[in-house]
């Protein structure tokens, strides 16, 4: 599942399902935010401000049920490209 909508001069895109009860993991990295939703260990739903680089690599790893440990989203120095290559 994808949304997204257009706020004034932002873009707001978001994939997955979100749900109450989520942990909520942000990541600020070079001026953009994101914030990736987590079941337990499992990632449900990214929401993305300004970023479709973020939000197409949050959308494939949701697509390919990969879930990287949400410490490693939360790192701002974490590649997330990198993620994609993880099993």
């Amino acid at each position: 599942h994808t949304f997204w909508s257009d706020q004034y001069e932002h873009v707001i895109q978001i994939a997955g399902l979100y749900r109450s009860g989520l942990s909520c993991v942000q990541r600020t990295a070079s001026g953009k935010t994101s914030y990736w939703h987590y079941l337990g260990d499992r990632l449900t739903a990214v929401e993305v401000i300004d970023d479709p680089k973020t939000f197409a690599i949050a959308r494939r790893l949701l697509t390919d049920n990969k879930s990287p440990a949400p410490e490693l989203v939360g790192a701002n120095d974490t590649s997330l490209k990198e993620l994609l290559k993880s099993d």
